[in-house]
């Protein structure tokens, strides 16, 4: 089984555009927009959002600390950042690609424990792939 993580944050007022630069991580920004900006329809975007993704697009199989830790690490050094740009709804979300039997544990308790204080969502979607 392989994981996919993707850090994704939104705000109503959120200008990811203003601080980006200024993040501490070495998660790679893959998009951003602002709210008030225009999307490529020319529509008004009504919140603004970042994403971001590990260098390597997914985990080693099974459980990968380091992975994971990189994900933690990014909110501990940035959330104070994001909170001051008006970014409200953390999430990362999980993908987990599979070929046979599908258990596993996303983030040890002490990592979990560290996400909590951010107020981070988990949303995960599950994927089986054939082995062919």
């Amino acid at each position: 089984m392989y994981l996919r993580f993707t850090i994704m944050i939104f705000g109503d007022n959120f200008k990811p555009s203003k601080m980006v630069n200024n993040l501490e991580t070495s998660l790679e920004v893959t998009d951003y927009f602002d709210a008030g900006g225009k999307d490529e329809f020319g529509e008004i975007n009504d919140y603004g959002c970042l994403e971001l993704n590990h260098k390597n697009e997914f985990s080693k199989e099974y459980w990968d600390s380091e992975y994971e830790q990189e994900f933690v690490d990014f909110f501990r050094k940035n959330y104070q950042l994001l909170r001051l740009n008006n970014a409200d709804d953390l999430r990362i979300f999980i993908e987990a690609y599979y070929s046979d039997q599908c258990n596993f544990e996303i983030f040890n308790n002490e990592l979990l424990s560290d996400l909590a204080k951010y107020k981070v969502s988990l949303p995960i979607s599950v994927y089986y792939c054939d082995n062919d």
